[in-house]
């Protein structure tokens, strides 16, 4: 993260290392934040749990939730068992995606003979506020040219060379079909209703062999792209999140419709 670390809120989902183990928890380290995590060996998924070395190891990276923080501590208390499977997987997806971002930025920075901390908190910095995440300029870079980048604001000769790490090292899934959809559900839990709807679609994608992303494009407006091995099955691919999401969004007592883009 780009930004100054801070404590995570509860309810959050991160990505940790486990750095040390005990008889009754493990400590997590959770790189952007401040203070650690504590895992206690309650909320490890799992009956008859003797030790927490039966359910985790030194080094393993693991998706948590965040039940309780306290900054007079510096410690955060999360639970393994209150993430879901499939929350899990595109959380720990994702930060697969942006530690191999941040690679392919640090490595770019050395071969222009930049600071690699310097150069990655920069570029980090600009492509988070247009994009979200390093990782989807990135992204959107590769399948367009370096412009991406020198339009956000980084030089065009580190862009160039971003570009071309980030093409040697990226292997994207060569056809891509997107659509929007404008979805809705007024309700006080809205907001967490549509987002296990889109979590839910993302990992039954990738179980068919598709990679899907969903950003919004401002409230209600959410990009649908889809990523698969020709344009057909990328298509296709689309039609059903797309009427998947539709039908979840209607029974959760929301609105939702297709639009062009």
């Amino acid at each position: 993260m780009s930004r100054d670390a801070d404590y995570p809120e509860v309810n959050d989902i991160l990505v940790g290392r486990v750095r040390e183990i005990t008889d009754y928890g493990a400590m997590l380290e959770v790189p952007g934040y401040a203070g650690r995590g504590f895992l206690h060996i309650s909320e490890l998924p799992g009956r008859n749990i003797r030790t927490v070395g039966e359910k985790l190891k030194v080094g393993q990276t693991i998706a948590v939730k965040v039940i309780s923080v306290s900054k007079s501590r510096d410690q955060y208390n999360v639970s393994l068992k209150r993430v879901g499977e499939d929350e899990a997987k595109v959380k720990l997806r994702e930060w697969k995606e942006s530690e191999r971002a941040r690679e392919i930025v640090a490595e770019a920075a050395k071969r222009l003979g930049a600071d690699p901390g310097l150069f990655l908190s920069e570029v980090e910095a600009k492509a988070e506020r247009r994009y979200g995440t390093l990782s989807e300029a990135l992204r959107r870079a590769i399948e367009g040219d370096e412009t991406v980048l020198t339009k956000i604001g980084i030089q065009k000769e580190g862009a160039d060379a971003i570009c071309e790490v980030a093409r040697a090292k990226i292997r994207r899934k060569n056809a891509v079909a997107s659509g929007v959809v404008e979805a809705t559900i007024l309700a006080p839990d809205g907001a967490e209703k549509l987002r296990e709807i889109f979590l839910k679609e993302i990992s039954s994608a990738a179980r068919r062999q598709a990679e899907v992303t969903i950003t919004t494009a401002g409230s209600p407006r959410y990009i649908v792209q889809v990523r698969a091995k020709t344009a057909k099955a990328a298509q296709a691919a689309l039609e059903k999140v797309v009427q998947s999401i539709i039908a979840a969004v209607n029974k959760s007592g929301g609105t939702a419709t297709s639009k062009g883009r």
